[in-house]
């Protein structure tokens, strides 16, 4: 009996560090991930320093996929083009494009039977999922690409800890009067109100985020 009992607490033990393991694995990097596309497009994704970035295979809430890390800005190219075409970026459900979920929008020529886009979406929100539509004027609207963003820290969650609270905040203040400098991925996510600074609006909006006056997204 003991050693039964002693086998079972050997499994839950293991399984609890396999699931942690497997939590671990989450990037610490924003990027772009589980891409897909139509055959006839090509995607090279690019940094904010106009570097490409290459997919690494990782784990993302335990499922495996390919992750390009730091990905903000992607240029896609669309063989078989004939005529001049509109491009559009729809976050989260596929449907008609609107007003509130185009997150951006360009058109183009073709050259050579080729169209490319270089696109730099604004405003990508962690765990949403976003559609790329492709229009000419003999053809509607079709999905092309489909691909989600990843976010390794919530907005507002200053120090790192996971959850949102007045120690952010108190950081926030911190950062705004010299002394405790934010920088990186904590400057990012405090700047709540994405204005480039961090300032006693941003902990305020996490103030109000923590009593539950307002969602941070």
């Amino acid at each position: 009996m003991k050693r039964t009992i002693c086998v079972g607490l050997a499994i839950i033990m293991l399984l609890s560090a396999f699931s942690i393991t497997a939590l671990a694995d989450n990037p610490e990097q924003d990027g772009i991930y589980d891409v897909t596309k139509s055959n006839n497009v090509t995607i090279t994704f690019y940094d904010e320093n106009n570097n490409v970035i290459k997919a690494a295979n990782t784990q993302i809430d335990d499922k495996n996929t390919e992750f390009y890390a730091d990905a903000v800005k992607m240029e896609l190219e669309i063989s078989g083009a004939t005529d001049q075409y509109e491009l559009i970026i729809v976050q989260s459900e596929e449907g008609a494009p609107t007003a509130d979920n185009i997150v951006y929008i360009d058109q183009t020529s073709p050259k050579d039977e080729k169209v490319t886009f270089m696109v730099y979406p604004s405003k990508l929100e962690g765990g949403e999922e976003y559609f790329i539509y492709l229009a000419t004027n003999g053809k509607s609207r079709e999905v092309i690409v489909s691909f989600k963003y990843y976010t390794a820290r919530l907005k507002g969650d200053v120090n790192g800890d996971g959850i949102i609270n007045p120690e952010d905040a108190l950081s926030c203040l911190k950062h705004y009067v010299g002394i405790e400098i934010l920088s990186g991925k904590s400057f990012k996510v405090g700047d709540t109100n994405g204005d480039g600074v961090v300032d006693p609006v941003d902990a305020l909006s996490i103030l109000k985020h923590y009593v539950g006056l307002e969602v941070l997204k």
